[in-house]
C-alpha cells in the first residue's frame, strides 16, 4: 500500500537458479533429491545448513556434491573442538596480553567487520569463509605460535561474539554453546551482536601485518624447499638445512622512510619519485625505485618497523616460529647486503628467505 513505511520493504531479493547434485540437475524423474527429513540422519542438520552457506553464491547454480561433505565436517569439528575447549578455559587478562594474542583479537574484529557487508548483500558465503575456514587458519597460526591452552584462553575473550556471528549457519551448535553465556538466560537465537561498541579500538591492521611475517617467511620457505625437490642433485643432496631469514639493507629502510614521509604530504608520482632518486642517487638503484613508486602509489607501505626493532622480532619470534616448524634446522637473521640476490627482493616488514644446504 502507498501509505505503508518503507521499513517494511524488503532490502533484498534473490532469485536462485538449479539445484544440482553430484553434477546432475535435481528432479523428481531422476530420483536424486534429498527429502528433508532424511538430512538430520545423512548429514545433520547444522552440518546441511554449513554446507549449503559456504556451497555458492547467488549468481551461480548449486551444485551439492556429497563427496564435499566429510572434508566440511572434518572443519566443522575442528571448530567444535576449539570452541568448547574456548569455553572451558578462563578469559585471558588484558594486562596479560601478548602482541600475538592482540594479533588474533585483530584479525578476528577485522573479519566480524567484513562479515556485516556481506551478510546484509546476502554474499553469505564470503561471510562464513572469512570468519570460519579463514580464521580457523588464524587460530592454528596462534597455536602454532603459543600453545592451544593460550590460544583458548584468548578465545574466551572472543567466544560469545563468535558464537553469535555463526548461529545463522549452525544455530543448534551455538544455542549449545550459549547455555550459560547470557545473564538472563535467553536463546541465542533471541540475542544479538552488539554493533554499537567501539570494536575498531580491537583493530590494529600494523600489527597484523607485522605479527604474520613469520607466517609468510613460512610459505616461502615452503616454496624455496619445493623448488630444491625439483631439482633432483640438490633434492637428494645431505647436509644439514640451513635456513637465512634475509632483512632488507640499510639503503632499502632509507627509502622506505623516505617514501613514508612524502607521502604524508603528497600524492603527486613526480614528487615522491624525485623524492626516491634524491634520498637513494645510486644509478643501480635506478630499476628498483622506477617499480616501487607506482606501487607503493597504488597500494601504499607496508607495515614495518625500523630495522633495529625488525630485527629483534625476527630473532625474538620468527626464529623461535620456524624452529618448531623445521627443528633440525639451523636458522639465522641476515642482512641483504651479504646476498647477491636478495637486495632488491627483501623489503622492510617483508624479509626473504635463503635455504641452503
Amino acid at each position: 500500500r502507498p501509505d505503508q513505511s518503507a521499513v517494511f520493504h524488503p532490502r533484498r531479493i534473490a532469485i536462485g537458479g538449479l539445484l544440482m547434485r553430484n553434477g546432475e540437475k535435481i528432479s523428481k524423474g531422476k530420483g536424486n533429491g534429498i527429502p528433508l527429513i532424511q538430512v538430520r540422519e545423512k548429514f545433520g542438520a547444522d552440518l546441511y545448513r554449513l554446507y549449503i552457506a559456504t556451497g555458492t553464491t547467488f549468481d551461480a547454480e548449486f551444485d551439492f556434491r556429497d563427496r564435499d561433505v566429510p572434508a566440511l565436517r572434518v572443519r566443522y569439528e575442528t571448530w567444535k573442538k576449539l570452541m568448547f575447549a574456548a569455553k572451558a578455559a578462563a578469559p585471558k587478562a588484558e594486562a596479560e596480553l601478548g602482541s600475538i594474542d592482540r594479533w588474533l583479537l585483530s584479525k578476528f574484529y577485522s573479519r566480524a567487520a567484513e562479515y556485516w557487508p556481506a551478510m546484509e548483500a546476502m554474499r553469505f558465503r564470503d561471510a562464513f569463509v572469512s570468519i570460519l575456514f579463514e580464521f580457523l587458519k588464524d587460530i592454528s597460526y596462534h597455536t602454532r605460535r603459543t600453545s592451544a591452552a593460550n590460544t583458548a584462553a584468548v578465545m574466551r575473550i572472543i567466544f560469545v561474539d563468535y558464537v553469535l556471528l555463526m548461529t545463522p549457519a549452525v544455530p543448534h551448535i551455538c544455542e549449545e554453546m550459549y547455555v550459560g553465556e547470557a545473564a538472563d538466560d535467553r536463546f541465542v537465537s533471541l540475542a544479538a551482536f552488539d554493533r554499537t561498541r567501539p570494536l575498531h579500538q580491537r583493530i590494529d591492521k600494523c600489527a597484523e601485518a607485522i605479527e604474520a611475517i613469520p607466517l609468510e617467511l613460512r610459505r616461502a620457505l615452503g616454496k624455496e624447499l619445493d623448488n630444491i625437490q625439483k631439482q633432483p642433485k640438490l633434492g637428494t643432496e645431505p647436509g644439514v638445512l640451513r635456513i637465512e631469514i634475509v632483512q632488507a639493507c640499510d639503503r632499502m629502510f632509507e627509502l622506505f622512510g623516505v617514501l613514508s614521509a612524502t607521502l604524508g604530504t603528497t600524492r603527486k608520482a613526480k614528487e615522491v619519485m624525485e623524492a626516491a632518486r634524491r634520498a637513494v642517487p645510486d644509478a643501480d638503484w635506478a630499476g628498483c625505485i622506477s617499480k616501487l613508486v607506482p606501487r607503493t602509489l597504488s597500494f601504499g607501505l607496508q607495515p614495518y618497523l625500523e630495522k633495529e626493532a625488525e630485527k629483534s622480532f625476527l630473532l625474538e619470534s620468527a626464529v623461535t616460529f620456524l624452529r618448531a616448524e623445521y627443528p633440525d634446522a639451523v636458522i639465522s637473521v641476515t642482512d641483504a647486503d651479504t646476498v647477491v640476490d636478495k637486495w632488491r627482493v627483501a623489503l622492510p616488514g617483508s624479509p626473504a628467505v635463503v635455504v641452503r644446504r
